[in-house]
C-alpha cells in the first residue's frame, strides 16, 4: 500500500508514477491510500490513471482508497475518473 499524506502536485507526480509502475510487476494488488491526503492536483490523478491502465494491461489489480476527503473526491469527479480509480466503498451510490 502506498499512503499519500498532505498535499501532492506536479512536483510529486513523476515520482509517484514511477513508484506505482515499479510496484505493479511485483504485486497482484497495488493500493494507493489517499485518505490522509489534503490535496491532489490533476497531475497526480493522471499518474494514478496511468498506473491503473498499466495494471489492467498486466492483469494486476489497482485501486485507490479516498476515505472521506471531499476535496480529493471532487478532483477525481471533475477529472471523470472516480469510478475508474476508487475502491468500491468510496464510489458514489
Amino acid at each position: 500500500m502506498v499512503v499519500l499524506e498532505g498535499e501532492h502536485d506536479l512536483v510529486d507526480a513523476p515520482t509517484l508514477k514511477d513508484l506505482l509502475l515499479s510496484l505493479l510487476p511485483e504485486h497482484e494488488l497495488v493500493v494507493v491510500d489517499l485518505s490522509h491526503a489534503v490535496f491532489v492536483d490533476t497531475s497526480v490523478v493522471d499518474a494514478l490513471v496511468q498506473a491503473k491502465r498499466s495494471a489492467t494491461e498486466q492483469g494486476q489489480a489497482f485501486r485507490v482508497e479516498i476515505g472521506d476527503r471531499a476535496l480529493v473526491r471532487r478532483v477525481l469527479e471533475i477529472k471523470g475518473v472516480l469510478d475508474l480509480l476508487a475502491a468500491e466503498e468510496d464510489r458514489p451510490r
